[in-house]
């Protein structure tokens, strides 16, 4: 999940056909323009290892909710981009 605006502090719940998705790794997006002062922007990649036995051919619930947003932001968490990454090991 893409998320713009997310800082350290927010709550994001995720769940897969009713089953929260848990150990949650945070990537930041890297900065791609020279002329920008830091290195990181305020978005980043939510994402999710699952087992195999949870996902199966057809279609499937996905369940973003913000549990708690940063207490001295105002500006919205956007939810812009939800990508399926299959990674197939030996």
């Amino acid at each position: 999940m893409r998320l713009e605006q997310w800082v350290k502090g927010d709550q994001v719940s995720v769940s897969w056909d009713g089953q929260p998705l848990q150990n949650v790794q945070v990537r930041y997006c890297k900065v791609t323009d020279p002329k920008d002062i830091s290195d990181v922007t305020p978005n980043v990649w939510l994402c999710f290892a699952m087992q195999t036995d949870q996902v199966s051919q057809g279609e499937h619930d996905v369940q973003v909710v913000l549990v708690e947003r940063h207490a001295q932001l105002a500006c919205e968490l956007i939810l812009t981009d939800v990508e399926f990454v299959v990674r197939y090991s030996d």
